[in-house]
Order: C-alpha cells, then structure tokens, then sequence
C-alpha cells in the first residue's frame, strides 16, 4: 500500500480577508437556497427565520428558535462553515447560535376568553357585537 504524502497547510497560512455583511448575506441566502432546491426544508427554513449578524470581523451571531433548530444548525454547519470561509476568503470564520426568546401569549379557550381577545386586539368588534344583538 502507497503512502499518500499531502502538504500540511497551517491555519496561520490561510487568509483572513475581510468581508461585508452584504456579501455574508448573499452568501448566507445562495446556500439556504441550494439546500432548499435539495429538498432540506427544514434547514432553509431555519436559516430563513433570522439573519445572521456580525459580532466581530471573525464572528457571526445566528439566532434559533429552539433547540431543535439549534441541533440541526450545528449539524449544518459541517458543510455551512467550509463554504462560508472558502467563499469569504476568511478561514478562521466561526457561527455562535444563540436560541432567541419568544414572549408567548396565553392560549385562548372559551367563547368568552376568545371574544375578549379579539375585543383587545379591534375595539370595534363590541359596537359588531352590540348591533346584532350577540351574547356569549
């Protein structure tokens, strides 16, 4: 069996240019596009829900809804990283995921509950409610 010799290339050696968020994005939308053409949907839409932000010259803040999307992030990244740094000319690149926290509101059950809702969301709705004679 032949011993295959590659040359060692250091990471000091691979460049760093820098980058503008426009083209981050340009970038960042042409690989979600590609994943969505091959039938990752769930990826493209976990990369579509926020938009990556630049913390620093090396990093980039991408927002998650959950853990579950931050899991399949993570797992994204294997190819998501090598294409961004080949791409951007910038080879010590890294993605900080950041699960982003969503204010839920109540659910709404009754008849009651559900009326009151609206009524907060379109005051109108009581001078609809009051004209038709309704009662709940």
């Amino acid at each position: 069996m032949k011993d295959i010799h590659r040359p060692t290339v250091l990471e000091e050696d691979l460049p760093n240019e820098p980058f503008e968020k426009e083209t981050l994005l340009k970038l960042w939308n042409e690989y979600r596009e590609r994943q969505k053409k091959e039938g990752k949907q769930n990826i493209a839409s976990v990369m579509q829900m926020h938009s990556p932000e630049l913390k620093d010259a090396s990093t980039i803040l991408f927002s998650v809804a959950n853990d579950l999307n931050k899991v399949e992030m993570t797992r994204e990244m294997e190819q998501l990283l090598p294409f961004l740094r080949n791409q951007l000319k910038h080879h010590s690149l890294t993605i900080q995921l950041k699960i982003k926290e969503t204010i839920k509101e109540d659910a709404v059950y009754s008849p009651q509950e559900k009326y009151q809702h609206l009524k907060k969301i379109n005051p109108a709705i009581e001078t609809l409610r009051k004209g038709f004679d309704l009662d709940f």
